[in-house]
This record gives C-alpha cells, structure tokens and sequence, in this order.
C-alpha cells in the first residue's frame, strides 16, 4: 500500500464515520455528495482488497488440492 491509498483498516473506520454523519445530521447537498464520493472510494479499497485476498486463498488451496492428489505424491 502506498501513503496515499488507506488500509482496509483506516476505510472501514472512515466508512463508518460517514454513515454516523449521516444518521446524526442533516447535511448541506454538497457535503452530502462530498461524504458520499469518499465513502465511495473507501468502498472501492475494501473491494480490491477483497478480490486480492480472495485470489491468494483460491491460488493457495489450488496448490494444496495439487500437492494432495496422487499424481502430486512422490512414492
């Protein structure tokens, strides 16, 4: 991760402050759209994230199926 790009961590806190500024407050259009635009991109980080994790599990239980099946065993 770079600098500029947060953790899924620090997206999922700022999600949620987001949401908490919307079900406390009434808020002017632009800032609404403003907080709704940076949930966006938060959103986004947490999708990315997931879609790489997911892939790492499935590459890693492909390899494990593999080396677990007869023709992968030596002997």
């Amino acid at each position: 991760e770079n600098e500029q790009t947060p953790g899924v961590s620090e997206s999922i806190t700022q999600l949620n402050t987001i949401l908490e500024r919307f079900r406390q407050q009434q808020l002017p259009l632009e800032e609404a759209l403003g907080l709704f635009e940076e949930g966006v991109r938060h959103l986004n980080v947490c999708q990315a994230q997931l879609a790489h994790t997911r892939s790492k599990v499935e590459a890693l239980v492909e390899t494990m199926s593999l080396e677990n099946s007869p023709e992968g065993s030596e002997g």
